[in-house]
């Protein structure tokens, strides 16, 4: 214990043995492509649940000449849509992703030798070199 007063005000205590961090998973791009994959099947059944909903509503809407179901058939055509476009923006992102991973590219070390001269000179300055 310390003879920090703001300590003993507010019973602060010191832990002794932190919890043991976990270590991060590490990404790599079969995770993306696996989570793309489930994402869009999710996005996929949220599509077919919303048009067939939109159709339902709007049989019902046509049927009664509501205007609390015209509203709602309006509001379900939106987010539908909405979720289309969600669709398409996930697209965009995974070929960001590949995009991103295709233009990295491996740094190869090549060690030239830039000689000015003639190859006379060249082929003295190879002689020195191997008596050496």
């Amino acid at each position: 214990m310390t003879d920090d007063p703001l300590e003993t005000k507010f019973d602060i205590i010191t832990v002794e043995h932190p919890r043991e961090i976990l270590p991060k998973e590490e990404f790599n791009n079969n995770m993306a492509i696996d989570d793309f994959t489930e994402a869009r099947k999710k996005m996929l059944d949220i599509l077919a649940v919303g048009s067939d909903a939109v159709a339902q509503l709007g049989n019902l809407a046509a049927g009664s000449q509501d205007s609390d179901h015209y509203m709602a058939l309006s509001k379900l055509i939106k987010e539908t849509s909405a979720a289309a476009g969600n669709l398409l923006e996930l697209h965009k992102q995974l070929d960001l992703l590949k995009d991103r991973n295709d233009n990295v590219q491996t740094q190869e070390f090549h060690n030239h030798l830039h000689f000015t001269g003639s190859t006379a000179d060249l082929s003295e300055a190879l002689k020195k070199s191997r008596k050496e």
